[in-house]
């Protein structure tokens, strides 16, 4: 089937975006490894769910938009927006995820610090 030029055009850049949503998700799944230490096979299952999961986005946007055809400009798109985002925008987002992390352990923390203070007080009267 044949598409326009402009539908490719459109196509392109619907593959630049998708391919910076898989950096932004990985992104994500790196935070949750800092959050919570993973075994090396663990890591390699997350990886391959996520390169599966990946497949399954990127295969469903091409047969709605495409006819599930593969172009070779549709993996430009892809890989371009994947390192695009990587170079660009990941740092930023590591650096502000990690930040939140942080923020969100030192209140839990505090809470736990001020819990088990008041629960000491509470067993001790």
């Amino acid at each position: 089937m044949q598409v326009s030029l402009q539908g490719q055009t459109i196509l392109f850049l619907l593959c630049i975006a998708l391919g910076g949503g898989m950096g932004l998700l990985y992104d994500a799944l790196r935070l949750l490894r800092r959050l919570l230490p993973h075994t090396a096979f663990l890591i390699q299952l997350e990886d391959a769910l996520y390169w599966l999961a990946s497949l399954w986005f990127v295969f469903a946007a091409l047969l709605r938009q495409n006819h599930g055809e593969i172009r070779f400009f549709i993996l430009l798109g892809l890989l371009g927006g994947l390192g695009l985002y990587a170079m660009t925008l990941s740092r930023l987002v590591m650096a502000v995820g990690i930040g939140v992390l942080q923020v969100c352990k030192k209140i839990l923390f505090l809470f736990l610090k001020l819990y088990y203070s008041f629960l000491l007080q509470v067993v001790l009267l």
